[in-house]
Order: structure tokens, then sequence, then C-alpha cells
């Protein structure tokens, strides 16, 4: 219980210092410029510089009502938002692979329980660098280089790890059993490969064939970090999942008057969170739709 507390603890910590990157964020600049993540805490509106009290995650927000105590005026929901997806995420990844219960019985068996460790720990980083991607892109429309770099640079080491500890650590689901398209999962080089491919091939086309305008080259790029990190066939339900959640999104706003048909709605936010639900329920919800068909 007390592992799980201080994962809680860190998620909501680590939620906090996200908000300063994203909200200081400017496209001058880099994501991990000291210009972004240097200096004291202030309210955006009066300037005023914020006491410890009033920077406990989601709690000074709570009590204060959303309000900054010296000018009153609102203050964003994101703050809130921001903590509480990266509490959830240092505490659903680890329980999704049973993080604590593997390692343990790893150390039973005489085996180095690392790479439990890592593998959680490249996901959790994975998940985090995908929530500042999604708040950057919904603010500024851009996704940065350097966290697609960051992205890819993950799902190598991923690569490498799962081949130091002779263990597949990246394709956990049981995708594969429904067709031979699904299969390519033995071989996590030969999976990755393929996850790049896909990746390329499904953004690309959109972004060639409209010159950008329906699809940027950030999110081309995100694509190809994604197949890096997820593989095949993750990577094709991430982008399916973000097409139909953006598709009901965009249409929802239309018909309640706040869009128009030609408008540009940032795609990287639908892109994070269908990464986390396939990363989470993935295998799940392929079930639930083969079974629905009877297959």
């Amino acid at each position: 219980m007390f592992s799980w507390i201080l994962l809680l603890l860190i998620g909501l910590a680590v939620g906090s210092f996200l908000n300063v990157v994203t909200l200081r964020y400017t496209p001058e600049n880099s994501v991990f410029s000291l210009r972004n993540i240097g200096g004291r805490s202030r309210c955006p509106h009066c300037y005023n510089t914020l006491r410890w009290f009033e920077l406990v995650p989601i709690f000074s927000f709570l009590i204060q009502k959303g309000r900054c105590r010296n000018c009153l005026k609102a203050i964003t929901p994101q703050y809130v938002v921001v903590e509480l997806l990266s509490a959830l995420i240092f505490i659903l990844v680890p329980y999704h692979f049973e993080l604590f219960k593997n390692a343990s019985q790893a150390q039973i068996l005489g085996i180095s329980p690392w790479g439990f460790y890592l593998e959680a720990m490249i996901f959790i980083l994975a998940f985090m660098a995908l929530m500042v991607i999604g708040a950057i892109d919904h603010k500024w429309r851009i996704i940065p280089n350097e966290l697609n770099i960051m992205i890819a640079v993950l799902g190598v080491f991923l690569i490498v790890v799962s081949f130091y500890f002779e263990t597949v650590f990246g394709v956990k689901s049981g995708m594969g059993m429904y067709s031979p398209l699904f299969n390519w999962h033995e071989n996590i080089l030969v999976n990755r490969l393929v996850g790049v491919f896909a990746g390329a091939l499904i953004t690309g086309l959109p972004v060639f064939i409209s010159g950008g305008k329906v699809m940027g080259l950030g999110d081309f790029k995100l694509a190809i970090a994604l197949g890096l990190l997820f593989g095949w066939p993750s990577v094709i339900f991430i982008f399916f999942s973000a097409f139909i959640t953006g598709s009901i999104f965009g249409l929802g706003l239309i018909f309640a008057g706040q869009k128009k048909f030609k408008s540009l709605m940032p795609f990287a936010p639908f892109i994070s969170s269908s990464a986390l639900i396939i990363f989470l329920w993935g295998e799940t919800l392929l079930k639930a739709y083969f079974n629905l068909f009877g297959i």
C-alpha cells in the first residue's frame, strides 16, 4: 500500500511540474529550456509570487475555488487535469504490468527485477511526454521536435532493454491471435520496424495529399516515434481510435456552433489519450469488438 501511495504523490508532484513546463512554453524556446522550467511560480494574471501552500497539487486549487488568492481571477483547470492524469499514469502503468508482483517473483527466482522497473519507467516517461505534447498542441498547434525525439529514444531503449533481459516487453496483448496480419510480434525489432512503417504510412498520406492542411508534419513525426515505442499493431489502433474520437469531438463542436467544418483542430491531444487507452485496455477493446461480430 505504501508503494502505491508513494507513486500517487510522485505523480501529483510530476503533474505540477508538467503544468509549469506546458504553461510557460513558447515556440521560441525548447521545452527543456531553463526559461520554461526555472523561476518562482506566479499568478498568470497579477504576477503575484505564489506561496508554498498555494502550490499543493489539486488541494490548493480546490481550497481556493480555482481562483488566485491575490486578484481572485480564475485559474485554468488545466492544473487539476494534468495533476490528476499524471497521478493516474503513475498508478495505472505499474498496475497494468503487475509491477511489484512480477518484481517480487523475479527476486524469488533469482532474476533481476530491474527489467520490470525499467519497462514501467519507460512508459511512464512516454505518457508524461505525450501529455505535454497534447497540452502544447492544444495551445500552440505545434508538436515540439524534442518531445518526438524523446519518445523515439524511449522506444529504442525499450528494444535494448527487452533484448538484454530476453523478454519482449512492448507487445503484451493477445491481438496476434486474431489474424496473421497481427502476428508480427515474435521479434521486437521487426515488430517496431513494422510499427514505424505503419505509423508513417497512416499519417504520411494525409500530410502529403493535403499539403499539411489536414494533418501536420508534427503528427507524422509523432507517429514514427509511437511506432518505435508501441510497435505493430498497437500504433494502428492508437491512430484509428484518435481519428474516431477526434471526429466525434469535432462534430460535437460543430453542432454546438463552436467550430466550422473547415476549422482546424489539434490532433495530438486525441493521439495522446488514445495511446493511453490502447496501452491499458487495447486487448480488452479488441476482444470485445471481435466478440461483437462472433469472430
